[in-house]
């Protein structure tokens, strides 16, 4: 997004508000403006943002989705999964997230809603959203060995259920054969009426832009990169439906069995036969498919990126996750090109003197990013939005500019989607921190 310049200047501030609250699913409830951001708070008719969805049908949605979790559950012991109900005053079914089995030790959860789980005794919460079952003792090499058996991994030591979206690692002993521990990454699709793709990144969807999730683990990037997929192959855009294409190197995002998973609605998906072969798989979906929109969890080097970018100019989309914060991308050499690449030049001395102050090289973006807009996951509930890749990485490497994003916050409300809008200066990243 471009620098506003002074955002005392009311002009800027309402040009702003008018481009991003003038879609036919935003209205825009009011504004502020403030010597160092703009903030706008919109509110979302989610009907207009989405394909019809009735009532029963997202209850039978939500049904699966227990069942689903219950299944996993159900690989444990007993005893574990009695030591585990017992934890949580609510429900296990929407509060768990993970479960470590590490061989000699107490099994430990992972949950979602801090406010939900007691410490066990109901006087408090664990403040880090972990807790080790230390009364159920220690994990046994039958435990792990009774789960890993019984599946099916790919070449990156994950695996699941067939048709479900849940995520079954394996850690390796010494001899790289012999399972000494175990991730339960439990995985649940966004319901029809809710999820980032709906609440926080609606008109993202509507424009069609190309999107790059970003965030640390455990926001939700896989999750939001399916909600998105769902969200575009069903969108009318007034000629024909989106022929959507995922690429789905380890079965998280549609589940690991040949059907994919009915969460992704209309969408289509690849396997990849070996992690090591992903970029393979992305030009191959190109090829071979004709798709309107290529996605893909979790480009990780720059053979990737560089068929990212080969993609993206075949499709009118591109969708894809990468992991780790905005700014540590902005720093890694191998994906910076997903950002447009950087590159430097030498500037005589009288250019330097005047309008560098004195310094010779100059830094600047080596072509179009691949994406058009990045998304960073904050949290569940809050994510910071990049609108021009290509500006914004101007913005960045200019030290006399300042670069912008935006920060939305879902904001609880009756039977609406509401969320508070900021722009503010970005300011993880400085200029001279990124380097050619």
């Amino acid at each position: 997004m471009r620098s506003h310049g002074n955002l005392n200047d009311q002009t800027a501030a309402n040009d702003w508000g008018s481009r991003n609250a003038c879609k036919p699913h935003v209205s825009a409830i009011r504004a502020r403006i403030d010597h160092s951001f703009i903030q706008f708070f919109f509110q979302y008719n989610v009907a207009e943002c989405l394909a019809d969805v009735d009532d029963p049908e997202e209850a039978a949605f939500r049904a699966q989705v227990r069942v689903e979790v219950e299944n996993l559950l159900s690989l444990l012991p007993d005893e574990l999964r009695e030591c585990i109900y017992a934890q949580f005053p609510g429900d296990p079914i929407n509060e768990l997230d993970e479960i470590s089995l590490d061989l000699g030790m107490p099994p430990r959860l992972r949950y979602l809603d801090l406010a939900a789980l007691s410490n066990g005794d109901g006087e408090g919460v664990v403040p880090d959203g972990v807790m080790d079952l230390d009364d159920f003792g220690p994990v046994t090499r039958e435990m792990i060995d009774a789960i890993h058996a019984s599946r099916t991994f790919s070449s990156d030591r994950r695996g699941g259920i067939d048709g479900q979206l849940h995520r079954i690692s394996w850690i390796a002993g010494r001899d790289n054969v012999t399972p000494v521990g175990l991730t339960l990454r439990i995985g649940r699709a966004a319901p029809p009426h809710s999820g980032l793709a709906t609440t926080l990144l609606c008109d993202l969807l509507v424009r069609g832009e190309s999107i790059l999730v970003v965030g640390r683990p455990g926001t939700g990037k896989t999750h939001t990169l399916r909600d998105i997929c769902a969200r575009l192959s069903e969108r009318d855009t007034g000629r024909r439906r989106r022929n959507v294409m995922i690429v789905d190197t380890s079965g998280e995002v549609g589940g690991p069995g040949d059907v994919a998973h009915s969460s992704l609605r209309r969408c289509r998906r690849m396997h990849v036969p070996a992690r090591s072969r992903q970029h393979e798989s992305m030009l191959e979906a190109v090829q071979n498919h004709t798709p309107d929109v290529v996605a893909v969890d979790e480009i990780s080097n720059s053979l990737e990126a560089h068929a990212a970018r080969s993609v993206s100019t075949r499709v009118h989309a591109i969708v894809a996750t990468v992991h780790g914060p905005l700014a540590s991308v902005l720093r890694n050499r191998e994906l910076r090109d997903l950002f447009g690449g950087i590159t430097s030049s030498t500037v005589g001395d009288e250019r330097a003197e005047k309008e560098l102050g004195g310094r010779k090289e100059l830094v600047h973006r080596a072509g179009d990013a691949v994406f058009t807009v990045a998304v960073e996951l904050v949290s569940r509930t809050e994510v910071r939005i990049v609108h021009d890749v290509n500006a914004f990485v101007d913005d960045l490497l200019d030290f006399d500019a300042k670069a912008w994003i935006e920060r939305r916050r879902l904001v609880p409300t009756a039977g609406k989607a509401v969320f508070e809008s900021t722009v503010e200066v970005y300011e993880d990243v400085r200029s001279g921190e990124i380097v050619a």
